[in-house]
């Protein structure tokens, strides 16, 4: 058997709402739509993150590493601790 990446183990294992699992998997995947992506396909946009304003909108920055967001993941984790299960 193939062993399994990431994605199917914790992604679809977690007992989280489906629409979220799945928002995990674009994620995940790269394919959310972020304006970094957007300008790539001809979309004039500005570059900047509309949160903080600081960096170019990606994937990476606008869930990871945006300081705005950094506050949410703190207050989402602190609040869900207990909550998520595998």
């Amino acid at each position: 058997s193939q062993p399994q990446t990431w994605t199917g183990k914790i992604i679809w294992r977690v007992k989280i709402p489906h629409k979220v699992a799945c928002f995990s998997w674009l994620l995940a995947r790269e394919v959310v739509l972020t304006q970094d992506k957007l300008m790539r396909r001809g979309v004039n946009l500005c570059s900047r993150c509309f949160l903080c304003g600081k960096e170019a909108e990606t994937i990476s920055h606008l869930f990871l590493h945006c300081s705005w967001t950094d506050q949410l993941w703190k207050i989402f984790y602190n609040d869900s601790e207990n909550d998520i299960e595998p």
